[in-house]
Parts: structure tokens; sequence; C-alpha cells
């Protein structure tokens, strides 16, 4: 039986990272069973001044400043000059903000399936990746809005390294 992880993240200087652990801990030699049923629908809307309208249902995001996000709900938002803005399907509320570090996302299994959405990663010189057990086993593609997932290709520590040298 396959593990999935799926999480939502923004890079740029920055990532948000969401893990849904669901199910019990069970057969799988303690680590949890993480399944995560689908990914938000993300659209990159522009950049301020100006004035944003979206679904009703949906949430804003905006990044304010170099590492700052915040969240507004909708339908109607007003970017400041020099924000960032995205409209969400929906936000986790149980995030991770790391910056220029090395993320741990725990204990993963050969075959386990990593879903993803990241935002703001300008296309520059500065390329994330994600690793089992120090070993590089994904390169995250740059971008406002992209999705991605591959397949653990060994049982180890998943790692995301916003490591930029």
């Amino acid at each position: 039986m396959k593990q999935f992880i799926g999480f939502l993240g923004f890079i740029a200087l920055l990532i948000f990272a969401w893990m849904s652990m669901i199910g019990p801990r069970g057969g799988t030699g303690g680590i949890p069973q993480q399944e995560v049923d689908l990914l938000p629908e993300v659209t990159f809307l522009g950049e301020g001044p100006a004035t944003f309208t979206i679904d009703p249902s949906h949430t804003f995001v905006i990044k304010y400043r170099r590492n700052n996000y915040k969240n507004e709900p909708g339908p109607e938002y007003t970017a400041e000059p020099g924000e960032r803005v995205w409209s969400f399907s929906f936000v986790p509320d149980d995030g991770v903000y790391p910056y220029h570090s090395i993320e741990s996302f725990g204990p993963v299994t050969m075959g386990c399936v990593v879903q993803f959405v990241q935002i703001d990663d300008d296309v520059d010189e500065r390329i994330n990746h994600f690793a089992v057990n120090d070993t590089k086993i994904y390169t995250v593609a740059q971008g406002m809005v992209t999705y991605g997932s591959f397949i653990v290709s060994q049982n180890g520590e998943l790692l995301l390294s916003l490591i930029h040298i």
C-alpha cells in the first residue's frame, strides 16, 4: 500500500508547507499514513497597486514584505504597490514557514507519492530541491504557481532544501 504525502508550499525566500496526517499509525512500522485528497486551486493574480476580485469562497494570499505573507477573505482586495496576490481555494491552518533552511517532513517509505504546489519562486539562480537522507531526489521548478509530484525512491527522512549557495 502506498503512502501519500501532500503539501502546499510558498517558495521564493519562503515556504509554507502543509502535511495532513490522516489514518492510523499501523502497518507501516510506526510511520503515519499521510494522505491529502487534493491540493488547493491556486492562481497568481498579479502585483499591486491593483484591485483584485475572486470567488467569495476563496482566500487571498498576499506577500506584503520580503518574507511576510497574510491571508484575506474574498471577494475583493486592493493591493498596495509591490504586494503580490494569489487566490487559494483553501489555505491550511497548520503551516510551517521556513526561510533559508532545510525543512524536515519526517519519515517516508520508498514508493511514497509527494504532491505539492508552490508559489512565489522567482526564476533565478536559487533552486530548491527535495532530498531523502540528504540525497537530492527532486528539483522544484520555479514560477509564481508551480504544481509538482514525485515518487520517493528510498526510505528515510524527507527534506526540503531552501539553502542557496
